[in-house]
C-alpha cells in the first residue's frame, strides 16, 4: 500500500495537481505578448560584465555594475564564465609554451 503525504486522497493529489498546473499556465499566457528576447537584450548582461573586469585606460576592476536592469547575479555569473574562459584559453599556451622552450634546448636524444 502506498503511503500518502499528509493524508491526501488520490482525487486530493489530483486535485492540488490540476490547481497548480492551471495557475502555471495563466501565469504563462499572461506574458506571452513580450516574445522572445532580441540578440541585444541576450548580449547586453555580457557587455556590462566585460566592463566590469575594467579593461581600457583610466578604469579599475569594480564589481559594481551601475546598471540594474539585470538581477546582479546575471552580471556577476557572466563574469565567472569570462575568467574561465579565459583560463581555460590561457592554460594550453603555457603548456605549450614550455614543450617549445624546452624542446629548443635539450640535446638530441639520437
Amino acid at each position: 500500500m502506498r503511503q500518502r503525504i499528509f493524508g491526501t486522497t488520490p482525487r486530493g493529489e489530483a486535485l492540488a495537481l490540476g490547481t497548480a498546473l492551471a495557475l502555471a499556465l495563466v501565469l504563462r499566457l499572461h506574458g506571452i505578448g513580450w516574445g522572445l528576447p532580441g540578440v541585444y537584450e541576450e548580449a547586453y548582461p555580457f557587455k556590462k560584465a566585460w566592463d566590469m573586469w575594467g579593461f581600457g585606460p583610466l578604469r579599475g576592476f569594480d564589481l559594481d555594475p551601475h546598471w540594474f536592469r539585470y538581477p546582479s547575479l546575471t552580471l556577476y555569473l557572466q563574469m565567472v564564465g569570462q575568467a574561465l574562459s579565459f583560463a581555460s584559453a590561457a592554460w594550453p599556451t603555457r603548456w605549450w609554451t614550455c614543450g617549445c622552450s624546452t624542446s629548443s634546448t635539450a640535446p638530441p636524444s639520437t
